[in-house]
């Protein structure tokens, strides 16, 4: 799959994913079936951030670290209109608005697996997939959030930094 560009920055972050969550040698064709895919849904969609946070949530879950995107801490179905906050060892609670949290429309756009229409929808689900990757990584962040972090603010080969980074995280 020829990926160019911030499709590129993108498949580089992927391959990241599976090189540091799956042990060396460890032939687990689901996981690398769905590298496969979100390879070719990089180079085939408008824009990187749905498919890239589809390939988080599958790839958390076929590890074993999945959780259910659709229902609160008590098992209730989340209502889009309101914010959830995430309790690592109970799932999703619901805060007062305005404190923070993840919106519901996001969390149920990424459990019916329906890419949201707004923008805001995306980056919440970056934030949310980033920590809950990022309580995996045990302290090792990916040199690919830090690669582009590092990137300077100015359009470099066609690619603004801003856009570089955001097509490696999603956005």
């Amino acid at each position: 799959v020829a990926l160019v560009g911030e499709r590129a920055l993108a498949g580089l972050y992927c391959n990241e994913l599976v090189v540091r969550f799956l042990p060396r040698a460890d032939p687990s064709a689901a996981a690398f079936e769905r590298y496969r895919q979100v390879l070719i849904e990089l180079a085939d969609a408008p824009a990187p951030a749905w498919p890239l946070r589809r390939f988080e949530r599958d790839l958390l879950a076929l590890l074993g670290y999945g959780i259910d995107y659709g229902a609160d801490a008590d098992g209730a179905g989340l209502d889009p209109a309101a914010h959830y906050r995430l309790q690592p060892e109970r799932g999703f609670v619901a805060v007062a608005e305005g404190v923070g949290g993840y919106p519901g429309s996001a969390l149920l756009a990424l459990a019916q697996d329906q890419q949201p229409q707004e923008a805001s929808q995306l980056r919440a689900m970056r934030g949310l997939l980033r920590d809950l990757l990022g309580a995996q990584l045990t302290g090792a962040p990916l040199r690919s959030w830090r690669l582009l972090s590092e990137l300077p603010r100015v359009q470099r080969g066609g690619l603004n930094s801003d856009a570089a980074a955001d097509a490696a995280a999603g956005d």
